[in-house]
């Protein structure tokens, strides 16, 4: 699914909907776009900062929630585990 806006809420509500790897890799880079994130410069760890404060929606604000709660867990070492991995997907 294609969408031709430059404007990340409706490319984030893409990503959200998007099914399988292949969908889901083509809303992402998408998203990266119309937010100024260029992963293949290594930048992909501002992308959650990034989208918080540019994706704004309910929906959006929801999932942060969620998410932020579940990186604070113990066992993720309050968001601290991982901090400087990074991972590569091709």
């Amino acid at each position: 699914m294609v969408v031709e806006q430059a404007h990340p809420e409706p490319l984030f509500r893409v990503f959200m909907k998007a099914e399988g790897f292949p969908e889901i890799l083509d809303a992402h880079a998408q998203l990266c776009g119309a937010l100024g994130i260029d992963i293949e410069a290594g930048q992909s760890d501002v992308f959650y900062r990034t989208l918080q404060t540019r994706v704004t929606t309910e929906e959006a604000r929801a999932l942060y929630a969620l998410l932020d709660a579940r990186a604070a867990l113990a066992v993720y070492g309050g968001g601290n585990v991982c901090k400087q991995q990074k991972v590569s997907l091709k």
